[in-house]
């Protein structure tokens, strides 16, 4: 069997498009080829998740054509395009040509998708268990190979026939805007240069790449939708920014994301969308229940001490949101994928929340994808102690986060050398942070900066935590008194 999470072909065929965007896509799309619309046109195709929702509207992959600049997309569209040539893309690994064992397509693929794989993995962290993957993706190649031509075959299955040519998002899209019959959908990247980070192979791996520019979310929405202000075909593009700021006045659809950020779908012609759609259209995002641990809450007055017992319990998402609005008073982050409650004297005193995402996505100002995130920290309101400090310090060591460790995400804890955060605020600097982590970045945000900062794992016990809190707390009250 292939590795699982993130080191599994399966990370090959991620979707950026969540549910609600294709549900509506899905019906929009329809409802356009009845009208009359009759070629479909996907620039920026990644992982072909848009033209496999066009394809449950109804629309046939020969209406299709598709483009990108990624090798891993130019892999997949290449197979799926019955004109595809293989020997074009002259893909080389340390200069030598990756050679090609026949003429099945699927086959063909499912090898280049592999030496990708191996050469991404190889770029990692070098560390025992990375070496032992590498190893892994060498001796089972074969088994590995087959598990993603299974993957292509599907796809295959369902999108055989589109055409595709690697080409520059901004080429493609004046190539086919003056065509009235055609359907433009984009969905750019959210990070100006994500999919480079992602598939990074320190140079090792170099092809027949077009030319093109980098799209760039805050210069390239507001070119788009100029450049096809008044242009025949019919443009929906996919826009993640902060409330207010779509790069249309009339978004199309629009759904909460998360804290300072909301998903829309823009289109040069949005009268014409709303008299398919009844007008725009708002994705609701359904809250869970709120649940508090059968725990009483610190009191406020609670004499904390080094002989005070500590615990670090896991908990579901919905407990550590409660206790989050409960102490802010407002949700600030997403919920992470791994919630720790602290518990002190047998009272609930703090929570905080872990993520594996730098591991396996881009993040500005992170320049080496080996840290987990520390989505929150928060304390309890007390009289003297500064507890979130406390839930911080706890955050940052290994121990802690060893607790919300699953099989999915055990290789890259391995892998992981420590931890980081992010912090908008509008001073140049995160007092809270000092002393615990340090920034690595500084951008200008609208709000003011986005700070960075990380820190490597502390080997700390829960008890030596809390007595090295209390020492320092300490020498902080007098200073200041």
């Amino acid at each position: 069997m292939p590795g699982a999470g993130f080191t599994s072909p399966t990370i090959l065929f991620l979707s950026t498009w969540d549910g609600p965007e294709r549900s509506f896509c899905r019906q929009l799309y329809g409802r356009l080829r009845e009208k009359g619309y009759t070629r479909y046109v996907e620039p920026c195709s990644g992982a072909f998740a848009m033209p496999l929702i066009a394809a449950a509207a109804g629309w046939s992959p020969a209406a299709m054509e598709a483009s990108d600049v990624s090798l891993f997309s130019s892999i997949v569209g290449t197979m799926l395009d019955p004109a595809g040539d293989f020997a074009q893309l002259e893909v080389r690994v340390d200069g030598q040509l990756v050679e090609l064992g026949g003429d099945d397509p699927l086959d063909n693929a499912a090898h280049l998708l592999w030496v990708q794989l191996l050469t991404r993995m190889q770029a990692r962290p070098d560390v025992p268990y990375w070496r032992v993957m590498v190893q892994d993706l060498v001796d089972r190649a074969d088994g590995h190979r087959a598990a993603i031509r299974r993957q292509l075959a599907e796809m295959a299955a369902r999108l055989g026939g589109l055409s595709y040519r690697p080409w520059d998002v901004w080429d493609h899209i004046e190539a086919v805007a003056d065509d009235p019959h055609t359907l433009i959908s984009l969905n750019a990247p959210t990070y100006a240069g994500g999919f480079e980070r992602f598939f990074d192979t320190k140079g090792r791996l170099t092809w027949a790449e077009p030319a093109y520019d980098i799209f760039d979310p805050a210069t390239g929405h507001p070119r788009l939708h100029e450049l096809m202000a008044d242009k025949p075909a019919l443009l929906v593009s996919q826009q993640q920014t902060e409330p207010g700021h779509a790069a249309t006045m009339w978004p199309v659809f629009a759904r909460h994301l998360s804290l300072g950020q909301n998903v829309y779908l823009n289109s040069n012609r949005p009268e014409e969308v709303f008299a398919l759609t009844g007008g725009p259209q708002v994705g609701l995002r359904k809250s869970a229940d709120l649940t508090p641990a059968d725990l009483p809450m610190l009191p406020l007055d609670h004499q904390v001490t080094a002989s005070s017992t500590i615990q670090l319990v896991p908990v579901k998402a919905q407990v550590a949101d409660y206790y989050r609005q409960l102490w802010m008073h407002r949700l600030v982050a997403t919920p992470g994928s791994g919630n720790v409650l602290v518990v002190l004297d047998g009272h609930a005193a703090g929570v905080m929340g872990y993520s594996p995402d730098p591991m396996v996505r881009p993040y500005p100002g992170v320049p080496k994808p080996d840290k987990w995130l520390m989505r929150f920290a928060f304390g309890a309101p007390h009289d003297t102690l500064r507890l979130t400090r406390l839930a911080t310090m706890l955050c940052l060591n290994r121990s802690t986060a060893e607790l919300v460790v699953t099989p999915a995400t055990s290789i890259a804890f391995a892998a992981s050398t420590g931890l980081l955060t992010v912090e908008y605020t509008r001073h140049p600097e995160a007092k809270g942070l000092r002393g615990l982590m340090k920034m690595v970045s500084r951008n200008d945000h609208p709000d003011g900066h986005r700070l960075v900062y990380a820190a490597p794992w502390s080997e700390r016990t829960p008890a030596a935590t809390l007595a090295e809190f209390l020492t320092k707390e300490e020498k902080w009250q007098s200073s200041r008194t």
